[in-house]
């Protein structure tokens, strides 16, 4: 039964990688649209940041599931 568990903790670390890179285009994106002061840029790296960061926070509240049956 220990296999389910260690599949969960492999999924969220990959999960947690991909809200990682998420965010940090996000960030990346509300940054050039602060420069071009275009709008629709920020807004949207704003709400990619934000997701990006969501997507962390629920992997990370995935691992705490416990799965042992026992």
């Amino acid at each position: 039964m220990d296999f389910l568990a260690q599949g969960l903790n492999i999924v969220s670390k990959g999960v947690i990688a991909f809200g990682s890179l998420w965010t940090i285009w996000g960030i990346i994106v509300l940054g050039a649209g602060l420069k071009d002061h275009n709008g629709q840029d920020i807004r949207n790296g704003l709400l990619q940041a934000v997701g990006g960061a969501l997507v962390i926070s629920a992997s990370a509240w995935i691992t705490q599931i416990n799965v042992s049956f026992a």
